[in-house]
């Protein structure tokens, strides 16, 4: 994949052909380049690996910013979606949020949406593999 995805989303929530459901499943990882999010079609399903992988690769694009200039540091931000909401919700959410802080040249860096009922449990995955690129 040349270009990085757009959009990043972890979900403990079963899967559905329209979406997720709201008993617990499997912990999946998607991305999409596609904006109206709460459109299932728009997303794919990658192997944990794959979404790890990826996602160090766009942070490691990062640009190095000079240490008294922090202000325009990237991020790679966790937005935690409730239990007790649907997914589209979530989706809906979170493109709002990415529109409005993480798009465009000036765009923050990335955001990740996680959805579902362990949705604190799945934020240890990433920021783990992304410390040696966060790192000095």
């Amino acid at each position: 994949m040349d270009q990085m995805p757009t959009y990043w989303m972890i979900s403990d929530r079963t899967v559905l052909t329209d979406g997720f459901g709201l008993e617990r499943g499997l912990l999946t990882y998607w991305i999409s380049d596609k904006a109206s999010l709460e459109n299932f079609a728009n997303w794919n399903q990658v192997p944990a690996a794959d979404f790890k992988n990826l996602l160090i690769a766009a942070a490691d694009k990062f640009p190095s910013i000079p240490h008294g200039e922090h202000e325009n540091q990237k991020h790679v931000t966790f937005l935690m979606h409730g239990y007790n909401n649907g997914w589209k919700d979530a989706a809906r959410l979170y493109e709002q949020v990415c529109r409005s802080l993480f798009s465009g040249a000036k765009g923050s860096g990335y955001a990740l949406v996680s959805t579902g009922l362990r949705s604190a449990m799945s934020c240890v995955i990433i920021p783990t593999a992304l410390m040696r690129v966060s790192a000095p």
